[in-house]
């Protein structure tokens, strides 16, 4: 218990902003969770491409994190996607596996099964350490990203260096 042990005050604030750390994620985890299980719960509907973008910016600005958009459509596309939990989804990403210094790198374009959006922290300019896989091979929230995307019909793909995560590509669908 922390109560019987001596600690210096620096050592005493180091824990309390470890415990202070730890909390943050759980809680970003929790929103995750909830974020796709309250998509899966209703049914993908049309988003637009400039609703997405706006959204995910919004997100970002929230989190202090850069965003860049490298590719995206200039004329209105609508997505069948849960809109609502992809820029959230993406944001708290982008906030646990980006260090210093990285901008978050948006890309949407036509796939063959409808669109690809791309997310990309950096080059990948560590050793890969694994296999691009599919996000619900991997654990952490690419993980949650990757069910949610299952959920929409989708599928995401993860690729790795040696610090981490550093891309996500989710396919998603488009109306039939």
């Amino acid at each position: 218990m922390l109560q019987d042990e001596q600690f210096s005050a620096a050592e005493a604030v180091s824990r309390v902003q470890g415990l202070e750390t730890a909390l943050e994620r759980v809680a970003i985890v929790i929103r995750n969770v909830q974020a796709v299980k309250d998509s899966a719960l209703t049914p993908p509907f049309s988003v637009s491409s400039e609703q997405l973008l706006n959204d995910i910016t919004t997100e970002c600005l929230a989190h202090q994190i850069p965003v860049t958009v490298e590719i995206w459509p200039q004329n209105p596309v609508l997505l069948r996607l849960h809109g609502a939990a992809i820029p959230i989804l993406l944001t708290n990403w982008a906030a646990g596996a980006r260090v210093e210094q990285q901008k978050l790198s948006l890309s949407l374009k036509p796939s063959e099964t409808g669109w690809a959006l791309n997310a990309c922290l950096r080059d990948g300019m560590g050793e890969i350490v694994s296999r691009v896989s599919t996000a619900i091979a991997v654990a952490g929230y690419p993980a949650a990203i990757g069910e949610f995307m299952k959920c929409a019909g989708g599928n995401a793909i993860v690729k790795e260096d040696d610090t981490g995560t550093f891309e996500i590509d989710l396919n998603i669908e488009t109306w039939t």
